[in-house]
């Protein structure tokens, strides 16, 4: 490792430090708030459609998990997005004084989604851990690798998203509307089966499903299952980080013009 590389993974580092203690600082409840925002989500849907699980699309085994799982995967992916939309904008008083790579402003905010994501999956452990669950050592291997695919998606769309969200600040009104209906739309507490077979295709391409029902049949069922889907998203994911490189590079110098 070079001089210079220890030198951005060092000053990442510090950003991700320093946006935890900001983010916590005037908080009660400080970091519980990481784990309470999606255990309540968890508590209000699981009272409401316990009952009616039946009729969402079918018979849904540990709904518990397959509940929670939802939740916390697509609530990162929430994050990860808003985030990093966020970030350059969050970081205009240090990118107008101080000279440093920018894109670890970014790197940065996903820095910090990801360790609150860790965090939320030990409440999902704990919770699948007593349900009636049968996980393989290879499927919680690929249940690694979905969350690193999920990691990569939400990094490849942040690139572009945080240039785009300095020049059109309403970008995050938006999206914070489109990511409220995804979640109604991803199967987080209904079955993939309500959906017709004949729309069931094009349902699937979406990522966050991919992603959501490839981790419940690892953790719940121990199947490994959309790995050709998922690596799809992975592949097109490295590719619009290797191109949001150069977009970035070229757009972020103007970035202090809409500041």
């Amino acid at each position: 490792m070079n001089h210079n590389t220890r030198q951005k993974l060092d000053l990442l580092y510090e950003l991700i430090r320093t946006n935890f203690k900001l983010r916590y600082h005037d908080s009660i409840l400080g970091v519980v708030w990481v784990v309470l925002k999606p255990l309540l989500s968890f508590l209000v849907l699981f009272f409401v459609f316990a009952n009616f699980k039946s009729n969402l699309g079918g018979s849904i085994e540990t709904f518990q998990v397959y509940l929670l799982t939802g939740i916390v995967f697509y609530g990162y992916f929430s994050e990860g997005i808003l985030s990093g939309m966020n970030s350059l904008l969050g970081m205009a008083h240090i990118i107008l004084k101080v000279q440093f790579p920018r894109q670890l402003a970014v790197l940065s905010a996903q820095g910090l989604a990801l360790i609150n994501f860790l965090i939320t999956l030990i409440i999902l452990f704990v919770i699948a851990s007593r349900n009636p669950i049968h996980p393989t050592f290879l499927s919680m291997m690929y249940f690694t690798y979905l969350v690193m695919v999920l990691t990569a998606f939400n990094y490849a769309l942040s690139i572009y998203l945080s240039v785009a969200t300095v020049k059109l600040r309403d970008l995050k009104n938006i999206f914070e509307i489109l990511l409220q209906l995804g979640f109604y739309t991803s199967p987080i507490f209904y079955s993939i089966e309500l959906i017709p077979e004949n729309a069931r295709t094009i349902y699937m391409m979406n990522p966050i499903t991919i992603v959501i029902q490839g981790a419940r049949s690892a953790l719940i069922n121990g199947q490994v299952l959309y790995v050709n889907s998922a690596t799809a998203v992975l592949i097109i994911s490295v590719l619009l980080i290797l191109l949001g490189q150069i977009y970035f590079n070229k757009t972020v110098k103007r970035v202090a013009e809409y500041y």
